[in-house]
């Protein structure tokens, strides 16, 4: 007996009396730890707490400081730039006001509007650092582990029919830069009715497969037979069993966003080729503001956490659609319209479907269409500006078929780099449910220790990346690739200093234990004692694959950024970068 040591020391979390002070702990006569001096008892959750994860807030002070590291070098870029030719980007202004911001009342708060664009990355940062934790605290293990499951299958699967905002940026970028308003307009039309198109295809089949009972459980629980095998009477797994209507009921919700969250996604595209970044800024802030205001507000409610979440998720896409077309109809937008030339019409996107059907190859183009194939075609046949391309049908495409052509491209890669962590997941779910659900811990912190951050590094890459190659500066646009690289990659020793020391803390967190009673005795009482004793350590052993798996999540979304403008041989040497780093993770998750 008194060679167990019951110090606060010697355990991951710690006991608090009623002064919040903490306590060791003593023997009893079974030799096992106990803490008579804590505060615990009924209706006192507050008497202890995992050991301190609190470096978390020291990453991030640190982490903000890197991801603004990238600012020093553009502004270099472009003062350079501009001394060797100022009129390649006299234009490029990240600061524009509309002219309804200068009057009245507004003209006080005018200087707001400049803050939009980092408003909106802020808000994409910090909301899945609050939000992850607090959906792995509130959902139950069987609904937690569902929810990785499908999102494991839906991530990957939306990237098939998400791929036209990086393209239409790009595009529209390019052809106002060449004051053609004829092509940005009948691009923009294009990309709606394409987005449309395929995000209805995307929600329909994804539907189908839902309302197959046996589909979605193999999609959503693929290890649900051998977990009843392996766990037999364990309530956890028992209850995964029968949560078909949930589960069903999230289904449903989620794959019905595609729609909103694809026309969005050129919305947007447009208006970072119009060089709206304010504008884009506000309108993403307030969009996915309110995921975090439905959930917070809400969870004391008597509605299910999961369909809560989903509710949450379905509204910031179409929150943001709606913003997005009033404004740009309204006459809040007239200096967009004016800059752009961009009219949104029913008539306009009734062609823009034909175009995309008969991939824009039939006889008699609208003076629009031929305009537009003409801009599109004229960099890459080295037209110079106001000659007009031959009409040569055997070797031109059209501007739909590009789209397509491109789009596939770039599907391609978002696809390959997702695959690595769905079939880690899948992998996961049919070894084990206990397997899975130390997955869930670690995509909870994930946010919070580093993909927060350098998602907000690849959304300010994706905006400028574009003007580099509008302007044909691919020199500079592959030096501040490697500078986001070099950035994203000092976020690894960070990441690894501020979690090794706290790895037990982290993972008790993150199952749980240390914050629900009740899941703590019956996940505990499941898993270790009445399933197996091997899962003891189950929380403990993912967290050290967190250093590994960062780097796959901190090369995907800005490696995946490179790719979007297609513009040079070089861009494909840096295919392998995150498929080799997600091979490298895949393969160290399945031998661990």
């Amino acid at each position: 007996m008194a060679s167990v040591d019951c110090t606060s020391d010697a355990f991951p979390f710690v006991f608090y009396d009623d002064a919040g002070a903490p306590v060791d702990g003593v023997v009893n006569d079974q030799g096992i730890c106990t803490f008579p001096t804590s505060s615990c008892g009924e209706g006192l959750p507050g008497c202890c707490a995992p050991k301190p994860y609190t470096t978390g807030t020291y990453y991030m002070f640190i982490a903000f400081a890197v991801i603004f590291i990238p600012k020093f070098f553009i502004r270099v870029y472009f003062k350079e730039i501009r001394e060797r030719d100022p009129t390649l980007i006299e234009d490029v202004k990240f600061g524009k006001k509309p002219g309804w911001m200068n009057s009245g009342l507004l003209k006080y708060v005018a200087w707001m509007w400049d803050f939009g664009i980092w408003v909106g990355v802020t808000v994409l940062i910090i909301m899945p650092i609050f939000m992850k934790p607090s959906i792995q605290k509130n959902l139950t293990v069987s609904s937690r582990t569902a929810l990785q499951s499908a999102e494991a299958f839906l991530v990957p699967y939306k990237e098939i029919f998400q791929f036209v905002e990086d393209i239409i940026s790009i595009r529209i970028n390019y052809a106002l830069s060449r004051g053609d308003k004829v092509a940005a307009n009948s691009l923009t039309h294009l990309g709606i009715a394409g987005a449309l198109m395929t995000g209805l295809i995307a929600s329909g089949f994804a539907s189908v497969l839902g309302a197959i009972p046996p589909v979605l459980q193999a999609l959503t629980n693929p290890g649900m037979k051998s977990d009843l095998a392996l766990y037999p009477g364990c309530a956890i797994i028992e209850e995964a069993a029968d949560s078909h209507d949930l589960i069903f009921n999230y289904w449903m919700i989620e794959v019905w966003k595609f729609p909103g969250t694809q026309v969005t996604m050129v919305l947007s595209g447009f208006m970072y080729g119009a060089l709206e970044y304010n504008l884009a800024g506000w309108i993403m802030a307030i969009g996915w503001s309110m995921l975090p205001l439905i959930w917070f507000l809400n969870l004391s409610k008597a509605i299910e956490p999961l369909i809560l979440l989903a509710l949450g998720e379905f509204t910031v896409p179409y929150c943001m659609l709606l913003l997005s077309l009033l404004y740009l109809v309204s006459p809040l937008g007239k200096s967009i319209r004016e800059f752009t030339g961009v009219e949104l019409s029913i008539s306009q996107l009734r062609t823009s479907f034909g175009d995309l059907f008969c991939r824009g190859h039939k006889n008699g183009d609208s003076p629009s269409e031929s305009t537009l194939q003409a801009s599109l075609l004229s960099e890459s046949e080295g037209v110079q500006e106001g000659q007009v391309p031959q009409n040569d049908d055997s070797e031109r495409e059209s501007s739909a078929g590009g789209l397509i052509r491109e789009g596939l491209c770039i599907m391609f890669l978002d696809v390959a780099v997702q695959m690595a962590k769905t079939l880690a997941i899948y992998m996961a779910l049919k070894t084990d449910a206990a397997t899975a659900y130390q997955l869930t811990a670690l995509d909870s912190e994930l946010p919070s220790y580093g993909i927060a951050y350098t998602t907000g590094m690849a959304f300010m890459f994706k905006i400028l990346g574009p003007i580099f190659l509008t302007i044909e500066e691919y020199g500079y646009f592959f030096k501040m690739a490697r500078v986001y690289l070099i950035c994203a990659f000092l976020l690894i020793p960070l990441i690894i200093g501020s979690t090794s020391p706290f790895l037990d803390g982290l993972a008790l967190r993150s199952g749980q234990v240390s914050t629900v009673t009740s899941m703590y005795s019956i996940f505990f009482h499941c898993f270790i004692y009445l399933c197996s004793s091997r899962l003891a350590s189950m929380f403990f052993p993912i967290f050290t694959r967190m250093h590994v798996n960062m780097l796959t999540a901190m090369n995907v979304p800005l490696s995946s950024q490179m790719f979007m403008g297609q513009m040079q041989p070089e861009v494909h040497s840096l295919f392998s970068i995150p498929i080799a780093f997600s091979a490298l993770a895949l393969l160290l998750n399945v031998s661990t």
